[in-house]
């Protein structure tokens, strides 16, 4: 009867410990508002800030499979640069080739996010003002007929008819969505 009763104590902390490592786990598996820097915020652009303009990576945030990744635009010429609306974006691969990519104004069905789909105001950045914009998505892989989709950088026109601006260095995992929202420029 002793050896039974140390068999329970022993399989009693052994549940107890489970119990805790599952908690443990569930804790550091939670990723509700995940915000990081990125690891190229200051990327080095291929538009060189003596043309007038530098595009940087911002913070990037990871929640439930929706991303979100903030880009910055310095003006580090001596005229002032006017922003209207939403930037004109491609995605590109790690070749700078563009990848087959919906891009859309606002959050675009991809999720809910108010900053997204904010009325855009016009704003007028001063020598070494800057703005923001944000690229949203969803990675998904639910089609495996096709490999997932991967950007690596964006090229960005300020206004239509604008020279394209371009940054490279970012992780844009798709999946199979192959869709990207637009939040309007705004403030940084």
């Amino acid at each position: 009867m002793a050896c039974s009763g140390i068999i329970i104590q022993v399989m009693s902390r052994l549940l107890a410990l489970l119990g805790v490592l599952a908690m443990l786990a569930a804790c550091g598996s939670e990723s509700e508002s995940v915000s990081t820097p990125s690891k190229n915020s200051k990327l080095k652009p291929t538009s060189s800030c003596s043309a007038g303009l530098e595009l940087r990576a911002g913070s990037s945030e990871a929640a439930t499979g929706v991303r979100v990744q903030k880009i910055e635009l310095v003006n580090c010429g001596a005229e002032p640069v006017v922003l209207d609306g939403y930037p004109q974006v491609k995605v590109l691969d790690e070749s700078g080739r563009a990848v087959d990519v919906e891009v859309g104004n606002g959050s675009s069905g991809i999720a809910t996010v108010e900053s997204f789909d904010a009325q855009p105001q016009q704003l007028t950045l001063t020598t070494e003002g800057s703005a923001v914009f944000s690229i949203l998505w969803r990675n998904t892989y639910d089609d495996v007929s096709a490999p997932p989709v991967v950007g690596a950088g964006l090229e960005v026109v300020l206004a239509p008819g604008g020279a394209p601006l371009r940054i490279s260095g970012l992780s844009i995992d798709l999946g199979s969505t192959g869709k990207l929202g637009l939040s309007p420029w705004g403030s940084s």
